[in-house]
């Protein structure tokens, strides 16, 4: 697994102690679809406090339940939220996922509509897209890191106050090539609803999604580092393909 990367620990909580709960985000926590716990290939139950479920009645549109997170075929399967909620324009976040990759082609894991979503483009690209405010798509192209296909993937996606974008690939920060058509400034709004696809049966999301969380807030260092470290340890036995 490629996740070997070093954060100081004396710095950290005990990584078995911390939890997405924890340094007093509880109240940011939008949803947490945490790895083997309370999944079925129906429903994931949401940790946070807001109980936004994802489910999927159709029973062929329903994922895998694999090592203890959801395996998504890429052509039909994909969950809904039991409610759709709002990041406002200029509103800052962070998304936490830990996924393996079976396609990198416009692979969507977060979105309401075809004008909000986030998706994997390619190995080298993420897009976000946002309209609340006006339609404005971010996307992050990057030469030295990949998204490989097999790989176990931690991937953090965060904006600040002021709209700026910072990516992640296991705990580092991921700089994007230059070019000004990236809009890495981008403070549109959007919704989240689905979970694996776009809208419709458009973009599906193809490999695992082990465990996911999003927070309304964008995290200081010490919370960003927390989370990494938490999410490194739980999934440092996983193997890639």
């Amino acid at each position: 697994m490629a996740l070997g990367l070093g954060i100081a620990n004396e710095l950290l909580e005990t990584p078995t102690l911390w939890s997405p709960y924890n340094q007093g985000l509880a109240n940011n926590l939008e949803f947490w679809y945490e790895n083997n716990n309370d999944i079925t290939t129906s429903a994931w139950l949401d940790q946070s406090k807001n109980n936004n479920d994802a489910t999927q009645g159709t029973s062929l549109r329903q994922p895998d339940v694999f090592q203890g997170g959801l395996r998504f075929n890429g052509t039909s399967d994909y969950m809904d939220m039991d409610s759709k909620f709002t990041i406002a324009q200029g509103g800052p976040f962070a998304v936490f996922m830990v996924m393996k990759l079976a396609s990198a082609s416009n692979c969507v894991f977060l979105s309401d509509s075809a004008s909000e979503f986030f998706e994997i483009m390619t190995t080298k690209k993420f897009r976000f897209k946002g309209s609340n405010g006006g339609a404005l798509t971010t996307v992050m192209t990057f030469s030295d890191v990949q998204f490989n296909i097999g790989e176990v993937i931690i991937l953090s996606v965060l904006r600040d106050p002021e709209g700026n974008f910072f990516l992640y690939k296991d705990g580092e920060q991921v700089v994007p090539d230059g070019g000004s058509s990236q809009n890495l400034n981008n403070d549109r709004g959007f919704d989240i609803f689905n979970l694996g696809v776009r809208n419709d049966n458009d973009r599906l999301f193809e490999g695992i999604i082990y465990e996911i969380f999003m927070y309304n807030k964008k995290l200081d260092d010490p919370q960003l580092d927390n989370a990494h470290e938490y999410l490194k340890s739980k999934f440092s036995a996983f193997t890639d393909d």
